[in-house]
């Protein structure tokens, strides 16, 4: 954590992102249980997630081009401020109690098409402020303050819906994100351009990216891996308030505490990497840790114990957030500065994937039930897990041999 008080601007940064972290916490507490509460239907919970997914996908294939050419702190700026009044017209919509789910599947896509830049220029910027040799610990640092923040703010959601309603947690969402892009706006210069040529159009430079990937298998093996955990692995998280409800019998209160166990998961894993570079074995410790999320979903959604299921999430995101920081920190480092933004909106792009990929599962849900559903899409990521670790045992290669 000394990285955060020797670097200003980082510092200052982590700030402004721990208030947009305020707001996606309460967002993923929030929304799924609003959309349950409207539909009382796991298959319009999966359709929700698809909207956020879809606003993603859409978003971030050109996201990373304009990241390039443009200040990245005024464009996450002004991400957090659409993110602001899209929330406080949610707000004024309930308050009137004119809501309907209509309106919030709009308001998710908005979100989601935001949320894409949000993590676009939060990568960038973060190598932007620290540099190469820091990133691992600085992206472990992004991700401790935000866990952090979510193992507060998940359990807190989770009561103010029960005590005060939906207008609480969508109002202080409005506010955090406001104040974020406040933030940014004072308290960082600005991140200069990386495109040096000026006459080039955003579609050219997505052309340009893609022509990069191709020539890059070590890129594309990493962000097939990265497609693979949101499909098959985190697509459950749009489930979870269906999960609390259907399978123990919970509310909303149960639902925080359980978005909290799995952030307390999280933090562990961050604050360890917060401090320790890891130099060896990478490619062994990004396989078991996808594995390992996969086992631990499985037993998570088939417990029927509050306790217990809090303990078995707490682990699925402890192992996952590894994995993550992992992934996200090769990501950063090997891509050369001019093309960094695009790589990263492109692996935001499989982020979107599990939007689309929770709408799917929401629907399998509605025709099998939640376990059943969850349990079949995260065999499958044990199973190329394991395929991939006894692949490098016995032949002593795997796409991930060129980081060893």
């Amino acid at each position: 954590m000394d990285l955060i008080l020797k670097n200003r601007n980082f510092r200052t940064f982590v700030f402004a992102q721990t208030f947009r972290d305020i707001t996606l916490m309460l967002f993923v507490t929030s929304n799924g249980w609003l959309v349950l509460d409207l539909t009382d239907s796991s298959i319009f919970v999966g359709l929700a997630a698809g909207c956020g997914g879809a606003g993603m996908l859409i978003t971030s294939l050109l996201a990373g081009s304009i990241v390039d050419r443009l200040d990245r702190k005024k464009i996450l700026a002004i991400s957090h401020f659409v993110i602001s009044i899209t929330h406080l017209i949610v707000v004024l919509f309930i308050w009137t109690e004119n809501i309907n789910i209509g309106i919030v599947l709009i308001a998710t896509f908005i979100d989601g098409s935001c949320t894409s830049f949000r993590f676009v220029c939060g990568g960038t910027i973060t190598m932007d402020l620290v540099g190469s040799k820091e990133l691992s610990r600085a992206t472990a640092i992004n991700f401790s303050c935000m866990t952090i923040t979510g193992v507060f703010i998940t359990a807190i959601g989770g009561i103010l819906i029960d005590q005060y309603g939906f207008v609480s947690t969508y109002a202080l969402m409005s506010i955090c994100s406001f104040i974020s892009s406040v933030i940014l706006v004072l308290g960082l210069p600005s991140i200069s351009k990386n495109i040096i040529d000026d006459n080039r159009t955003s579609i050219q430079e997505l052309k340009d990216g893609i022509s990069y990937l191709k020539q890059n298998k070590r890129i594309r093996s990493l962000l097939f891996l990265g497609l693979s955990s949101e499909v098959f692995g985190w697509a459950h998280e749009s489930m979870v308030p269906v999960v609390t409800k259907y399978v123990l019998g919970g509310g909303s209160v149960e639902l925080g505490y359980i978005l909290a166990s799995g952030q307390v998961g999280a933090l562990i894993t961050t604050l360890v990497l917060s401090n320790y570079r890891i130099k060896k074995n990478r490619t062994l410790i990004l396989y078991i840790t996808y594995i390992l999320f996969g086992l631990l979903l499985i037993g998570f959604v088939w417990s029927k114990i509050l306790l217990l299921s809090m303990f078995l999430y707490c682990l699925a995101l402890l192992a996952v957030a590894t994995y993550e920081v992992v992934l996200h920190s090769l990501v950063q480092t090997i891509v050369p500065n001019v093309m960094r933004g695009r790589v990263v909106s492109f692996q935001i792009l499989t982020w979107g994937a599990t939007g689309i990929s929770g709408m799917m599962l929401g629907i399998l849900a509605g025709i099998t039930s939640p376990p059943i559903a969850i349990t079949i899409n995260t065999s499958i990521l044990v199973l190329n897990g394991t395929r991939n670790i006894v692949k490098k045992v016995l032949t002593n290669k795997s796409i991930l041999s060129y980081w060893e």
